[in-house]
């Protein structure tokens, strides 16, 4: 639900729920722009290049994540072979960049979500609260279908 690469949705995944059980999930994800903010953990998420800097989970998404318990990628691996699921996770994250495309997301948004950006641009251009608001819409419009699947 994110398009992030595969260590980065680990990180991010298992982030949350450290942080909301120490009751500071509200330092990583902001809850009014539903947006996760990763530039606030610079050794976790911002490589030397392809930095990702923020994704649009709602607080549906947050919660059922809270309740989970923290993952790796081999546990990922062997639960989508025992489904008989197979796919990689390239795959997961260029689908979402298709699909987000296909539905009228600006391409600057995607490259801004996938992590095709450099910082001083997403300082620059992104970081304002109404940019934000509004590709929160946007992308919270496209990809209700994709999530009220997937929690089906």
């Amino acid at each position: 639900m994110t398009g992030l690469r595969k260590q980065e949705s680990i990180n991010a995944f298992n982030l949350i729920i450290e942080l909301s059980q120490k009751n500071r999930l509200s330092e990583y994800y902001n809850a009014e722009l539903e947006i996760l903010e990763y530039f606030k953990y610079p050794d976790l998420f911002l490589r030397q290049t392809k930095k990702v800097y923020i994704s649009i989970v709602n607080r549906h998404l947050i919660s059922e994540i809270t309740k989970s318990s923290k993952v790796s990628y081999s546990a990922i691996r062997k639960r989508l072979t025992r489904n008989k699921q197979n796919l990689r996770f390239k795959e997961l994250r260029s689908y979402y960049a298709t699909y987000l495309r296909k539905n009228g997301v600006l391409a600057e948004y995607v490259d801004l979500l996938q992590g095709r950006i450099p910082r001083s641009v997403f300082a620059r251009h992104y970081l304002k609260i109404g940019s934000v608001k509004e590709l929160v819409q946007k992308v919270d419009a496209v990809t209700a279908t994709i999530e009220s699947s997937l929690l089906s």
